[in-house]
């Protein structure tokens, strides 16, 4: 619900009209005091092909619009009899009014302009022009149409018709010439990305527009729910062109919560390749690389992962506390071999140039050593003599912590 409120006031300052879930309401007193209308209606409408009638409403449903124009105010209410007809009332200063001559003359006057402000009757219409013209007729349509708000309902009722790859790209690429404000693209491309998605041909085009934002909220968004809504996501044609939207999001917040998507719904084994993609972006904040590291080894991997883990953690910018985060959680959800601990251990040196760090690293697998072999603990005390002579203390308190 917080949603549609935020809708709401978004539409009324940047249109002059509202919408709820189930009926709209136009209110153009904004543009002239002297002269405005305000319409309500709920259900599908079919207007006439001149778009001057309405010729039908489906059952419930109903629409009622009201102008006033210097001082004079009209009222007509259209409801369906829930048989397929229609029930008109026309009102001249609250004074019912024969619907013909003076109801009918009045609706084809301010029913092209309700249509273009409103998605009063949009399905129809597009109906209507896809048949003629196929998608460049309503593109064509939606040209004519004022709001963006308005413009996206209506690519909308055209994304539900069965499309060609041909047909979907031709929409893509039109986006941004119709609709103005990237609010509602965004919404556009959120509501029907799995059908954008499933053919690499459309996605590339998809990808294209994704990237033309200058939100990262968007991008972060849009890729997040793509990895949400398909578990399958690697093994979709267009994963390599999905995982491309990430390199244009310079937002290292939005990057490790894409990471984060990635290990919870995927797994860390399967996805580790699109993972460290998206690691490689963390150039800065060592606080967001570390927690990429801490979520992927809450995970059980194998040592190639681990490898694939440490090759991007030593090209990475925070190498140093990269490592010491590594060290500190690899043993903490898996277990290894004497042999693989012994390939873990011996990465210690290369990872680690301060003195600090190489202490630091010690200590976060110490417990792990503690509990090895003769064979393993005897490496562990050969990398802890690089503390000799200078740093003793350290020296003596990485010994100690695998003899308790």
């Amino acid at each position: 619900m917080k949603k549609i409120v935020i809708k709401l006031l978004m539409i009324i300052i940047a249109t002059g009209y509202t919408t709820q879930v189930n009926a709209i309401s136009v209110d153009t007193t904004k543009r002239n005091k002297d002269d405005y209308f305000n319409v309500h209606f709920e259900g599908d409408i079919v207007v006439s092909e001149d778009d001057k009638n309405i010729i039908s409403i489906s059952n419930y449903g109903f629409i009622e619009i009201k102008q006033s124009s210097f001082g004079v105010e009209r009222r007509l209410v259209i409801k369906s009899d829930n048989n397929g007809g229609l029930i008109k009332q026309f009102f001249i200063k609250n004074e019912k009014q024969n619907f013909v001559p003076k109801g009918k003359k009045w609706l084809s006057k301010v029913l092209p302009k309700i249509i273009k402000t409103t998605f009063l009757g949009g399905k129809s219409r597009v109906d209507r022009s896809f048949k003629k013209g196929g998608v460049n007729a309503v593109l064509k349509t939606i040209e004519d149409l004022s709001y963006d708000f308005v413009k996206s309902k209506y690519i909308d009722f055209l994304l539900k018709k069965r499309l060609s790859v041909n047909e979907l790209n031709t929409i893509l690429k039109n986006l941004n010439g119709l609709i103005k404000q990237q609010l509602y693209i965004f919404e556009v491309l959120e509501k029907n990305q799995n059908s954008f998605l499933k053919d690499s041909r459309v996605s590339a085009t998809f990808i294209k527009t994704i990237s033309q934002y200058e939100s990262d909220f968007y991008k972060f968004s849009l890729l997040q729910n793509a990895i949400k809504t398909s578990n399958e996501l690697t093994e979709m044609p267009s994963s390599q062109d999905i995982m491309a939207i990430s390199k244009s999001i310079t937002s290292e917040n939005y990057i490790t919560k894409l990471c984060y998507s990635l290990i919870e719904i995927q797994g860390a084994n399967k996805s580790l390749d699109q993972i460290l993609t998206l690691f490689n972006q963390i150039n800065s904040e060592e606080f967001y690389s570390n927690n990429v590291i801490r979520k992927i080894l809450t995970q059980s991997l194998d040592i190639s992962a681990l490898r694939k883990l440490l090759i991007a953690i030593q090209t990475s910018p925070q190498k140093e506390s990269n490592a010491i985060t590594f060290y500190e959680y690899v043993f903490s959800h898996n277990t290894y071999t004497e042999s693989e601990i012994l390939e873990i251990l011996n990465t210690i040196l290369k990872n680690t140039v301060k003195p600090i760090s190489l202490y630091k690293s010690m200590m976060g697998v110490s417990k792990t050593i503690s509990k090895s072999t003769e064979n393993v603990k005897e490496q562990y005390r050969k990398i802890a003599m690089r503390l000799k002579p200078n740093y003793e203390f350290y020296y003596d308190k990485v010994l100690n912590a695998i003899e308790k």
